[in-house]
């Protein structure tokens, strides 16, 4: 199966289409670079990699799989800038909304567990309770917040 970086292009003056961190991580691991140039994708290059470590011991294929890992997140995160992303002002709209539709049923449910807090005495149960939702709710409220303010904050970097 062919996806995105099976006709990658390779990075200008490189005989390979890995970035430049990816080459970072195969020399902190000590791995030839050279195996790079051989490789049309990371499937490729993790193949020859592998072959090399065939006959290492544990602790190196331990390292192996560190570097898999690795490899698997620069990869994600190259495909993902050259994909441009998710639209910023889209992400900062969303966030806005969902705080906006949190906000508005925790009002009600602040209201009311206070309402409930006024009546103390009662019942000694729904005293707790009522204590216990009203306290759940400031924090919801607070992340909430917190939340807005990352939209505030984004938008504005962004000129928005």
């Amino acid at each position: 199966m062919m996806d995105e970086f099976d006709t990658a292009p390779p990075v200008a003056g490189r005989d390979h289409p890995f970035s430049d961190e990816m080459v970072d991580l195969c020399r902190a691991h000590r791995i030839d670079t050279a195996l790079m140039g051989r490789s049309r994708d990371l499937d490729e290059l993790l193949g020859l990699v592998i072959d090399e470590y065939e006959h290492h011991p544990p602790r190196d294929i331990r390292a192996l799989l560190t570097f898999t890992r690795r490899a698997a997140i620069l990869e994600e995160r190259a495909a993902a800038a050259a994909a441009g992303g998710p639209d910023r002002d889209e992400l900062f709209d969303t966030l806005s909304d969902l705080a906006h539709r949190i906000n508005n049923p925790l009002t009600s449910l602040l209201g009311r567990a206070q309402i409930l807090g006024l009546k103390k005495g009662i019942d000694p149960q729904v005293d707790k309770a009522a204590h216990v939702i009203e306290e759940s709710a400031r924090r919801i409220a607070a992340y909430v917040r917190e939340l807005a303010d990352i939209v505030r904050d984004g938008r504005a970097a962004s000129g928005r």
